[in-house]
């Protein structure tokens, strides 16, 4: 039987924790550790599943690997789930197999979202209305500041493009440049509210 270097040290690494640990390195139930959530003090566990590769849209193969992998997380009490809208079809998948597995009660589900995921949260709304809880807008105000921020983001993104395609120009010419001006940081700075 031929062994690829990867599967040895997984089970190197395997049996190492198991002798440092015991039998305190299995997983099991009644071995989760819980911690409350502030606003509600429901106990949930620390480690949660990832679904960011849950995105696998129609692929039947894939979705029963995934379903199954679902289904053990839950018999193991796991319950926390973390996921995303920018995760391709992710949620989409995962409410499809929540709801064939029947386990949607048993879970708590935490999604990050920004304006941009706000039309797929929405679509996915109107599909699986009771997937979605509650949603809380941010004042006018907090939206301009979050607007704006975004906005100094992408400033900043495109000014270090500009630098480095600038710098690497001039390299290429034999031209060593020194430091950027002060006068750009001040003109920046001097427009971006001070409560930023």
């Amino acid at each position: 039987m031929a062994i690829t270097r990867r599967e040895f040290n997984k089970a190197g690494l395997g049996a190492l924790s198991l002798a440092a640990f015991g039998s305190s390195a299995l997983a099991g139930p009644e071995q989760l550790i819980k911690k409350a959530i502030p606003s509600s003090g429901e106990k949930v566990p620390v480690i949660g599943l990832g679904t960011n590769r849950y995105g696998v849209g129609d692929d039947t193969e894939k979705r029963a690997v995934l379903s199954a992998a679902l289904k053990r997380f839950h018999q193991l009490g796991g319950t926390v789930i973390d996921t995303a809208p920018m995760y391709r079809s992710s949620e989409t998948v995962l409410g499809d197999l929540i709801a064939d597995l029947g386990i949607r009660d048993d879970l708590f589900i935490a999604t990050k979202t920004d304006k941009k995921d706000a039309r797929i949260l929405a679509q996915l709304g109107q599909r699986i209305p009771e997937y979605l809880g509650p949603v809380v807008f941010r004042s006018r105000e907090a939206q301009g500041d979050d607007r704006l921020l975004q906005s100094r983001d992408q400033l900043v993104a495109q000014r270090t493009a500009i630098v480095l395609m600038i710098k690497g120009q001039a390299k290429a010419a034999g031209v060593r440049l020194t430091g950027a001006t002060p006068v750009f940081h001040k003109d920046l700075l001097s427009k971006i509210p001070p409560h930023l």
